[in-house]
């Protein structure tokens, strides 16, 4: 019967060890970053889609830390802070992502328990949109759309041929001085064909980059920037294809 009480009372001991070591690991998990409390109300569960639209910010360290590295955040209208996570390099390219700009951000939302920057979540950023229509102070800008094709090689009359989203994103466009000894900017086309860039006033000669047989009658295109003022070139691409 002693016997019984002892193996009864190391079980027991056991077991409120066990519950106690995971009630400190729990407590502990969410003290790590006291700043890491929601606020500003209830954020969704993770894995829901946001569409938000916001800042880009550079987002600070919890610990203070500073770097010279952006790590990029959106401060959004409804007054809360997401980490952008998973930006498509054809964002980071054109230009889009960068600190002090709007944009309009649709993802997966994921809750963040003890990450070292200052938002209680992350989107991942499967849409990204600039929300900036008008150039910066002493800037002008230039976009457009390109049209790409043929894309496949016999299109019959109603069924259109689909157009995979690399057809645009692998082509880009590049701005030179007039005397097209200086590159000034480059970006690529984004999924639907479009290009933005914001020039400082002056000429520019515009360019495709060379890629297999490409070839457009709209290009080189002479253009002048004036400060303050955005205009539109669209022009269209030649694959070859036949």
């Amino acid at each position: 019967m002693e016997n019984k009480k002892i193996v009864f009372g190391v079980v027991g001991l056991a077991i409120v060890a066990l519950l106690g070591g995971a009630g400190v690991s729990w407590y502990l998990d969410r003290q790590e970053y006291p700043s890491a409390v929601i606020v500003n109300g209830d954020f969704p569960k993770d894995g829901t889609v946001l569409k938000v639209d916001g800042e880009i910010v550079c987002l600070e360290r919890r610990d203070g830390a500073k770097s010279d590295e952006c790590v990029y955040g959106l401060k959004a209208d409804d007054g809360n802070l997401y980490k952008l996570w998973s930006i498509s390099s054809e964002y980071l390219l054109s230009g889009k992502v960068t600190s002090g700009k709007r944009a309009h951000v649709e993802g997966p939302f994921y809750i963040f328990r003890n990450d070292p920057y200052e938002a209680p979540g992350k989107i991942n950023a499967d849409v990204f949109e600039s929300l900036d229509a008008t150039p910066p102070p002493g800037k002008g800008a230039l976009e457009g759309k390109v049209s790409v094709g043929p894309v496949c090689p016999v299109e019959r009359e109603g069924e259109p041929c689909n157009i995979p989203a690399e057809v645009y994103t692998s082509r880009e466009v590049l701005v030179f001085t007039p005397d097209k000894k200086s590159l000034m900017a480059r970006a690529h086309l984004d999924t639907e064909g479009k290009y933005r860039f914001e020039l400082d006033p002056g000429t520019y000669v515009v360019e495709l980059a060379p890629s297999g047989i490409d070839r457009s009658g709209d290009l080189p295109k002479t253009i002048v920037i004036e400060a303050g003022k955005s205009q539109t070139f669209d022009f269209s691409v030649d694959t070859g294809i036949r």
